[in-house]
């Protein structure tokens, strides 16, 4: 279950409606508003520049977990039934209400929360101060324009594979959050981008059919060793790329730039021939190390 139910920019005055006709509300043991007056004018200063000022969390409140209270200066709630509670954020929501523009706030609604989990998330926040996790941070920072070039290359090749149901990555990835058992936005793109120098003069559709082909030539040669649930271990996946400059030259030199998933398939069979299980399933922490082990089984071939 996806607990992240939204991550869009709202614009503020919208937000300050759900405030004032009491839709949105604060937790009642939620302390009150405790800015000095020059943190404040930092804020607007901010926005007013448009530096990134953080985001709002907020949840769906559909269990009644906490008892709710108005924001500062806005109307009581006096029973009226609230659909958000802000976990964090209403010292920023105040600093948004000075500035003199239009703004979109980026907000991220959290939904079908248990009470142990709702309970968790809001000591997380208001006491370790945990930040918004990596995955939803690439997301808020799309939604806000200011992603970067290669980060708007890897979110497209990620989605294209995520969503091809015939590809060797159907549904195996988790663009907001980590989930066991898949690969997140933020382990593809640190496997990624340290290739994309080599994709340079590479159109975007090109690069996602290398990348698709190699990941589905490395599936296979799992398939057939009953191993392929180990594609989705970050620490695999990651050495993975670490092979893949080495397999695809070694494609370019066999086979004239023709990126095949056979030609893959062909160049990678002595590398996953006779490699004990244990290699992937149990393959520890370091992708580097695992990473060289299998770029050394490609360089001992007798391809040649």
């Amino acid at each position: 279950m996806n607990l992240f139910e939204d991550t869009n920019p709202r614009a503020l005055k919208d937000l300050l409606a759900e405030i004032h006709y009491r839709s949105m509300a604060l937790p009642d043991f939620q302390r009150d508003f405790v800015w000095e007056p020059g943190a404040t004018q930092e804020l607007v200063v901010s926005i007013a520049n448009n530096y990134p000022a953080g985001s709002l969390l907020r949840v769906r409140d559909n269990k009644r977990v906490f008892a709710a209270r108005e924001f500062e200066g806005a109307p009581r709630l006096d029973g009226q039934p609230h659909t958000f509670l802000v976990l964090d954020g209403q010292h920023r929501v105040y600093g948004y209400t000075l500035a003199k523009t239009s703004l979109r706030v980026p907000v991220v609604i959290y939904n079908g929360l248990t009470k142990a989990q709702e309970v968790r998330l809001f000591t997380d926040i208001n006491t370790k101060q945990r930040p918004v996790p990596n995955e939803l941070l690439l997301d808020i920072q799309q939604m806000a324009g200011d992603e970067p070039e290669e980060n708007a290359l890897l979110r497209t090749v990620f989605d294209k594979l995520n969503s091809d149901r015939k590809g060797p990555m159907f549904q195996l990835f988790s663009p907001s959050e980590r989930i066991k058992g898949k690969i997140s936005r933020v382990t593809f793109n640190a496997s990624i981008k340290p290739l994309l120098s080599r994709f340079r003069d590479v159109d975007e559709e090109r690069v996602g059919e290398m990348i698709g082909n190699y990941l589905a030539a490395v599936r296979q040669q799992l398939s057939m060793r009953n191993i392929d649930s180990s594609l989705t271990n970050p620490t695999v996946f990651r050495a993975l790329f670490e092979l893949f400059p080495r397999a695809a030259q070694r494609v370019s030199d066999l086979y004239q730039d023709n990126y095949s998933l056979q030609n893959f398939y062909t160049v990678l069979e002595p590398v996953f021939s006779r490699l004990p299980s244990r290699t992937l399933t149990a393959p520890g922490n370091s992708y580097k190390h695992l990473g060289d082990k299998l770029v050394d089984r490609l360089e001992r071939s007798t391809q040649f």
